[in-house]
């Protein structure tokens, strides 16, 4: 049997740094709104689900902020250990594979063994998934509607 790791729920004080934190605006707000998340800092504060406490709590983008959970979702699975920050541009195409995550990090270890001399970026990683979705990326999408094909 494998050893299950416990994560404690947040007190309201921790719940409360996390908010504030992530308010005041750091650069890297993705492993605090993880923590928030993942450890129920929302029902510390006396929310009943998530959303309601992003729509109260925080007055910036709550689409970026939900982008941003979902980024930390993708990078605790390709780099459970945090090696490296990454750029939330590059998670974001791995998304798409977040049933499997077996797929999201076979896609992320052929965008580092294939990464054009610039190194990684969005667009590779999207072509990547691309490859193995079998579908049109969403760029490729809009570009055909705008050309009305």
């Amino acid at each position: 049997m494998e050893n299950a790791i416990t994560v404690l729920p947040m007190t309201n004080e921790e719940a409360q740094e996390c908010v504030d934190r992530i308010n005041a605006g750091m650069s890297n707000i993705r492993s605090i709104v993880y923590d928030l998340y993942t450890r129920d800092g929302w029902a510390a504060l006396g929310y009943k689900s998530w959303r309601e406490c992003v729509l109260a709590e925080f007055k910036g983008s709550q689409a970026h902020l939900y982008r941003q959970l979902e980024a930390a979702r993708v990078e605790k699975v390709i780099s459970p250990i945090g090696e490296k920050e990454l750029p939330e541009s590059q998670l974001r195409p791995l998304i798409k594979l977040k049933d499997n995550p077996d797929q999201q990090r076979e896609a992320w270890k052929k965008a580092n063994e294939t990464a054009p001399e610039g190194g990684i970026t969005a667009r590779h990683v999207t072509n990547i998934v691309k490859e193995i979705t079998g579908g049109p990326d969403k760029m490729e999408r809009k570009e055909g509607r705008l050309r009305g094909t």
